[in-house]
């Protein structure tokens, strides 16, 4: 066994001569077997390890009784132990929880805590093949995906796990060849537990009448799992640093997105429900599809998700959003409104607006996005910088037909919480330019243009494309 789990430890590189180990022991059979492995490999590897053990103080007597067990072993062989004690009990009531589920967020922070504060490498935990079958088949019931079916990996970060490769028989074999003791929880029986009765019916009638070798099995679909679910994360973030784009505290993913592969899709959008609400729980395939199903439907329509998140159809696609106290409707942008600086540069936020004067060579103008020439001499008022106002109007086509700025943003599909925040470069209520998509016919540079105004907009997520 000690050279199974040796080369496994050097097949997953799991510890490197000098790491400092800090291993949670519990004091039952799993964890002993660990703590007894991990100082055969003190002189072998040359690491260093201490023990972190948790008294969840629900057992009375016998949390005591473990917390002495462990104690005393770690005394016995020279091994720095730390106790942290938690009412689990009180704080999974104050905070809803499970008592499994308190437990073991204590437990990670308490790990977290003491490898922060001793200065460990590696947190050695000893989960083993069948605690990898147990959570496959608890998740998978409670409607998990790919990531549920494999999240007992070898390696995580900092946190290892050598006894994966091991069952819980050959671990039981191990301590009684060698004749080590070790603490048996109570609670452990207590098939009340969700994981107890997987532990104690579910899994041993599948290894009675199915596969005495199904837990091995699980493990090693979990360890595919783990590969797949690597690479589909590595392709949604690609996808999802192209489909989707920031907007503030909002989400736009593209409409491009719905061309991708259906299983994509559902990726990027999870992934978008977890980063707009800042967490991942709570989130199913019912609220994916029903973002999905946005794609199908006219623009304005929206569903409401939980972590009071909205997702809206737009022009573009679809938006994530916190819900707003009146009813999905946002407060209006704040007014801007600048006088250009002619020729020089006027400041707005971060973005900047470089004005100067160009002589006319006759040569064509070219198209670009964010820099326009512009008929000076065709200016009026004074020329300034701001978002839309009513009577705003543009000059379409050469007779003079005109457009409203409202009408205008209505036709192009520019989605109604963007309108106020478009910059206009604007003589009165007469638009010159509409900055990112278009110049008024009114103000273009003709062959007898006399004074010509090149007016660029650079910084923030403005540039030539």
């Amino acid at each position: 066994m000690q050279k199974k789990v040796w080369e496994y430890i050097q097949q997953y590189n799991m510890i490197q001569k000098g790491d400092r180990i800090a291993a949670g022991i519990s004091g039952g059979a799993d964890s002993v077997c660990l703590f007894f492995l991990l100082l055969e490999l003190k002189e072998k590897a040359g690491i260093e390890f201490a023990a972190v053990h948790v008294n969840h103080m629900l057992r009375g007597e016998e949390a005591d009784r473990d917390e002495a067990f462990v104690r005393r072993l770690c005394r016995h062989h020279g091994i720095l132990c730390r106790v942290y004690s938690f009412p689990i009990g009180d704080i999974a009531r104050e905070e809803k929880l499970s008592l499994e589920e308190a437990g073991r967020i204590r437990r990670y922070q308490a790990f977290e805590a003491f490898a922060q504060e001793w200065g460990a490498d590696k947190i050695a935990l000893a989960h083993h093949q069948n605690d990898c079958a147990e959570t496959m088949l608890y998740n998978l019931a409670r409607g998990t995906g790919i990531s549920g079916l494999c999240s007992l990996r070898p390696v995580r970060n900092s946190l290892i796990r050598p006894l994966l490769c091991m069952n819980r028989e050959e671990i039981e074999q191990y301590l009684e060849e060698r004749q080590i003791s070790y603490c048996e929880d109570s609670t452990n029986r207590d098939t009340e537990y969700s994981r107890n009765y997987i532990r104690h019916h579910i899994l041993p009638g599948m290894q009675l009448h199915i596969n005495e070798k199904a837990a091995e099995h699980m493990a090693a679909a979990s360890k595919d799992l783990a590969e797949i679910w690597d690479y589909l994360e590595k392709c949604t973030k690609e996808i999802y640093g192209k489909q989707v784009k920031a907007l503030g505290e909002r989400l736009l993913v593209s409409d491009e997105l719905s061309r991708e592969e259906p299983l994509f899709q559902k990726q990027v959008i999870k992934r978008c429900l977890e980063e707009a609400a800042g967490t991942k729980k709570d989130f199913t395939r019912v609220h994916v599809q029903s973002v999905l199903e946005l794609w199908e439907k006219d623009t304005g329509k929206s569903v409401n998700l939980p972590y009071g998140l909205v997702a809206q159809r737009t022009y573009r696609g679809v938006q994530l959003r916190k819900r707003d106290i009146r009813d999905g409707i946002r407060e209006k942008a704040a007014p801007v409104r600048m006088e250009i600086a002619i020729p020089g540069q006027t400041r707005i936020d971060e973005r900047c607006l470089y004005t100067d004067f160009v002589p006319q060579t006759g040569e064509i103008i070219p198209q670009k996005k964010y820099t326009k020439w512009i008929d000076y001499d065709k200016i009026k008022d004074t020329l300034v910088i701001r978002t839309r106002l009513p009577g705003d109007y543009i000059v379409i086509n050469e007779s003079g037909g005109r457009k409203k700025i409202k009408d205008f943003f209505i036709d192009s599909k520019i989605p109604r919480e963007e309108r106020d925040h478009v910059l206009l470069v604007a003589d009165g209520a007469r638009i010159v330019w509409i900055i990112g998509f278009r110049l008024a016919q009114n103000f273009m540079v003709k062959e007898n243009t006399r004074n010509i105004l090149r007016i660029e907009i650079k910084g923030g997520t403005i540039h030539e494309g």
